[in-house]
């Protein structure tokens, strides 16, 4: 078998460097087969490439297709914006979420709604209150009156903001104005 794949026949050391023992100074037939050898070599890890290729292609194209891959992604994306939220790195988990936006339709009703939760409360903390009425009203939607995909203090988080939220948007609505709460 050839060990180095890059060698050439004009090279000193080729394939142990020479003649095979029992070899005479014209007979090819050592050199023959080692080309023939690596000729095959080579084939053999062209067919093997070209089939990872393929099998890369299917995978790529069957596993979103499936839901399988897509789901555990969005899921450890979320996973990674609630440890940010948690750690009172409201930024940070907005942007993680912001991003995660697009996906939202497509993710499992209690993913959803732990995503919109998320999405809304880090919108409250760092004072987008437009953005935390609208994410919140989503995840109430979306959770139900059972509480899908929320714990129970969240619920009572959303609630609370939610009201709070309302109540500073209803002035605005009432006196014909857009709907865009304050600031305090």
């Amino acid at each position: 078998m050839v060990e180095n794949m890059d060698a050439r026949p004009e090279d000193a050391d080729w394939c142990g460097g020479g003649l095979q023992a029992g070899t005479a100074a014209g007979d090819r037939s050592g050199f023959d087969n080692r080309v023939r050898d690596d000729r095959a070599l080579r084939s053999r890890r062209g067919a093997l490439r070209s089939t990872l290729a393929a099998l890369g292609l299917v995978l790529a194209t069957a596993l979103p297709a499936l839901g399988l891959g897509g789901c555990a992604i969005l899921a450890e994306e979320v996973a990674s914006a609630q440890r940010a939220y948690d750690k009172a790195r409201f930024e940070t988990a907005l942007v993680w979420l912001t991003d995660l936006e697009p996906h939202a339709g497509s993710m499992a009703p209690a993913l959803r709604a732990r995503f919109y939760f998320l999405r809304g409360m880090a919108a409250y903390r760092v004072g987008g209150r437009p953005d935390a009425l609208h994410f919140l009203a989503l995840c109430r939607e979306v959770a139900d009156s059972q509480g899908v995909g929320l714990r129970a203090d969240w619920r009572k988080e959303m609630e609370r903001v939610l009201s709070e939220l309302s109540e500073e948007a209803l002035p605005a609505l009432s006196s014909g104005g857009e709907a865009r709460a304050t600031d305090s």
